[in-house]
């Protein structure tokens, strides 16, 4: 299925399985599942099992500007207890824009706030992205900006949430981002920045829990949870530095636990600045995990 070109506007794909049967049986097409691009504006996929293709779930392209996807099983059959992975979940590129992947701010997509949601759905909940061999979410090229992951559950993949290449304004919110075989998020290349990511969550990751690399700067977060990770909490600027290695002196929750911190470059008005602060959201997260696991 393609949503493509100007003028393609105010469209809604809903309840359908594309790339996967109802039984989570693999009938993945040989590329993306849903590709959006040229120009194609404020459209709307919710409610879909979108697994199994050779692609992306869903791709957001050149220059695709304010659709929304959200409520969907993306990697997942439909009763989310067997993968069907895609290549990646979700990716955005080639300069598409103010385009959001969950829940949406109440000004965007026109046809978001017209569109009926499933019996028994919760306008809180984002989509179930798990499972994809590469990515959950990639964001990736300059000019490819302003773009919103809010309120998904992004599990098992390879990489949770990756920026790269340049994209700038991404805003991250009210993310779970855990068990993925290596970093929960990571932020990557020059000119690579986002919007504080904010009361978000990442933890039991095989790798960092944030990971900046490969000269993106210019990233806050606050209001986060890190937990159980199996790198850093957040290896801020990474690189072959001793300061991003493990260390018995940085702050920590409970021994043993390596839910460690590590800041390669202070950085004003980030709440995980300097150590000390980062030291409070891991004793935070351990009172968390005790009241909701």
């Amino acid at each position: 299925m393609r949503i493509s070109s100007v003028g393609t506007n105010g469209n809604t794909v809903r309840r359908n399985c594309i790339g996967v049967a109802p039984a989570a049986e693999n009938l993945g097409n040989r590329g993306d599942g849903i590709p959006i691009e040229s120009r194609a504006e404020d459209n709307l996929v919710i409610a879909n099992t979108i697994s199994g293709n050779a692609g992306a779930g869903v791709r957001l392209a050149s220059g695709a500007t304010n659709n929304g996807i959200r409520l969907n099983r993306i990697g997942l059959g439909m009763d989310l207890t067997a993968f069907v992975p895609n290549a990646d979940g979700v990716v955005i590129e080639g300069g598409a824009h103010d385009n959001f992947i969950g829940r949406a701010p109440f000004f965007a997509c026109m046809a978001c706030a017209a569109a009926r949601l499933p019996a028994g759905s919760n306008d809180e909940q984002g989509n179930q992205i798990g499972g994809n061999s590469r990515s959950g979410v990639t964001i990736d090229g300059a000019g490819t900006r302003n773009n919103a992951i809010a309120t998904n559950s992004i599990y098992s993949n390879t990489l949770g949430i990756v920026v790269t290449g340049g994209a700038t304004g991404t805003l991250i919110s009210r993310a779970r981002v855990y068990t993925n075989l290596s970093h929960g998020i990571v932020f990557s290349g020059t000119g690579t920045s986002a919007k504080p990511v904010a009361n978000s969550s990442t933890y039991s990751n095989g790798g960092d829990g944030i990971n900046e690399q490969a000269g993106a700067g210019g990233n806050t977060w606050n209001t986060m949870v890190f937990g159980a990770n199996g790198g850093l909490g957040v290896d801020k600027n990474a690189g072959p530095d001793s300061s991003n290695t493990p260390d018995a002196a940085l702050p920590r929750a409970n021994p043993g636990d390596g839910w460690r911190v590590a800041v390669r470059h202070s950085q004003p008005g980030s709440a995980c600045g300097d150590l000390q602060r980062c030291g409070r959201v891991s004793r935070f997260f351990w009172l968390w995990r005790r009241r909701v696991f």
